[in-house]
């Protein structure tokens, strides 16, 4: 229970942050397509990319390069890095994960 409260109190304040002056940042943010939002917040509940697939309707070829695309504009090379930086940019949200 400290753990989901710890997570929620922590969104809030990044919430905060993000709302207030613009942050420098060390590499410039990359926004991703909606669809790669999707993909990264998939992926982010544990989903496979088989497991995408199916709940978005479209092929398994389709996924897996919507994510490569998304990890070649963020810089990462793993699917956990994507997740970690589309969280750090604020892309996307504890709360849109655990939805």
């Amino acid at each position: 229970m400290a753990q989901l409260v710890g997570s929620f109190a922590y969104e809030a304040a990044r919430q905060i942050q993000l709302s207030g002056q613009p942050i420098v940042r060390a590499t410039p943010r990359h926004k991703l397509t909606m669809r790669q939002l999707e993909c990264v917040v998939l992926i982010a509940r544990g989903k496979t990319d088989w497991e995408i697939a199916k709940i978005l309707g479209v092929q398994e070829q389709t996924v897996s390069d919507h994510v490569d695309a998304a990890r070649t504009r963020c810089g990462v090379s793993r699917r956990t890095e994507l997740v970690v930086h589309a969280l750090y940019n604020g892309d996307i949200t504890f709360y849109d994960i655990l939805k």
